[in-house]
């Protein structure tokens, strides 16, 4: 079953459950996606549907951060829900060592080990990226390959 499809028997159950909450959020991911297809001119498969998950779920982050700034707990616990929800549609993501385990093997294929500057940093990145997309958040990714690298 395709990430598309979890998501419109979610919403269907949720409608029958009167789920007020997770309906409100499931029709916000559905029109978000079929504004991407309308933005790609087509269909979605299910990498393009993750891209879009991961979209919303990265806001929600920024969110919880902001109002945690702002002393606003009600909505921190909103945004939070609202992520691992979301969370439950996308791909199983990287544990820290696996990545870390990533990154040394690009810093080696590259030769970066020791190496400063920005066109160090930005090569083992876009290597890093390519290697890990979907499964690692990319703040991660930056510290570490920054950790490495520094």
């Amino acid at each position: 079953m395709s990430v598309l499809e979890r998501i419109t028997n979610d919403l269907k159950v949720a409608l029958k459950n009167q789920q007020m909450d997770q309906l409100t959020l499931l029709r916000g991911l559905k029109s978000a996606i079929k504004n991407a297809e309308i933005e790609a001119r087509g269909q979605l498969d299910d990498a393009g549907v993750v891209k879009v998950l991961q979209k919303a779920a990265k806001q929600r982050r920024e969110s919880i951060v902001a109002f945690e700034k702002g002393g606003r707990k009600d909505l921190v616990d909103k945004e939070t829900a609202e992520l691992h929800f979301i969370e439950q549609y996308l791909p199983e993501q990287m544990s820290d060592g696996a990545l870390r385990e990533v990154v040394k093997k690009v810093v080696a294929d590259v030769g970066a080990a020791g190496a400063a500057g920005a066109s160090a940093f930005g090569v083992v990145m876009g290597k890093v990226m390519s290697q890990v997309k979907g499964k690692a958040d990319g703040k991660k990714v930056q510290q570490i390959v920054k950790e490495m690298l520094g």
